[in-house]
């Protein structure tokens, strides 16, 4: 599947450090056995973590405590500085003895309209909702679960997209010689809730409807009004950001065109065009070709060029 694989990287460091002979200074020995994080990506500044301790595997065995819980929900949320070079989640907690570790998380912190996590051998399940407004949705990161670690090893978790990023642009028709302006753009009959669990590879279940619609024409309470001419045009409304909606199959959905050529306006509608299903992680390229009353729309399926990214960072 192509939504395993890694599109964004954030590596969670939890180290212990080993010591050998006899400890002189307790606090020393304390603090070696303390769990602690770092990350190499700036843009996260915050994420919830389900860190369960247990005795034997994690899908094997039927018991596990909550070993992070800065919350009092059962989870811990780790944050980071604004140059997330100090990541903390409160008190400090040890390395327990004679037991595994098993980690679970997602960013943004919080983000998640429900949490059911049981515990061990059940992988935590969220449930999340996609903003009903276009340029209110930001990225959505899940970890590879981390299971079955034990001090002094050091381990990392790596995060992936969750979510589909739609890009579109317009290009006028070669034979057409009048002004064309895009007026709105809308994406019809989606789904926008499902539920996922923390692990890979990332496998969504959708809830609810599909009658939820993501219109590209508001910004400010204004209409789109982008000019398109000989090359294609963005019609998002700033550079590098996209549209982040659930994946889903594309089946009975479809794409909205208002648009004017000349002094006349036009609506056209139509399938979206393959490929069949939004994958997590993965990137549509849509382009419309405005020929007159008609609308050509292709779609190029891509994996990011940028690594690393945080795509908060591109939402609008």
């Amino acid at each position: 599947m192509k939504h395993s694989r890694i599109i964004a990287i954030f590596s969670v460091i939890v180290t212990l450090l080993a010591s050998c002979g006899r400890i002189e200074d307790p606090s020393s020995e304390l603090q070696s056995r303390t769990i602690y994080f770092g990350a190499n990506d700036m843009a996260i500044e915050g994420f919830s973590l389900w860190a369960y301790q247990h005795t034997g595997f994690w899908a094997s065995t039927q018991n596990s405590d909550i070993l992070l819980n800065n919350t009092g929900n059962g989870h811990a949320h780790v944050t980071g500085n604004s140059a997330g070079t100090t990541w903390s989640y409160g008190t400090p907690v040890l390395w327990p003895s004679n037991k595994q570790v098993s980690f679970f998380a997602y960013a943004p912190h919080n983000a998640a309209t429900s949490v059911y996590a049981p515990g061990a051998p059940q992988v935590p399940i969220i449930t999340y909702e996609v903003s009903g407004t276009a340029g209110n949705q930001g990225d959505l990161i899940i970890s590879e679960a981390l299971l079955d670690k034990t001090g002094p090893t050091a381990a990392s978790m790596t995060f992936y997209h969750a979510l589909s990023r739609i890009e579109v642009s317009a290009i006028r028709s070669s034979h057409l010689h009048e002004p064309v302006y895009i007026k709105r753009v809308e994406f019809k009959n989606l789904y926008n809730t499902g539920t996922v669990a923390l692990d890979t590879p990332i496998l969504w279940t959708l809830n609810g409807a599909a009658n939820n619609n993501y219109i590209l024409s508001v910004s400010g309470g204004t209409l789109m009004d982008v000019a398109v001419g000989d090359t294609y045009a963005s019609l998002l409304p700033s550079p590098g950001s996209a549209l982040l909606l659930m994946p889903q199959p594309l089946a009975g959905r479809s794409i909205a065109v208002t648009f004017t050529v000349g002094d006349i306006e036009f609506e056209w509608e139509g399938q979206i065009p393959s490929p069949l299903n939004w994958e997590p992680g993965m990137i549509y390229d849509y382009k419309l070709e405005i020929g007159g009353e008609m609308v050509t729309v292709t779609c190029s399926e891509l994996e990011p060029a940028y690594s690393g990214a945080n795509w908060n960072e591109y939402a609008y």
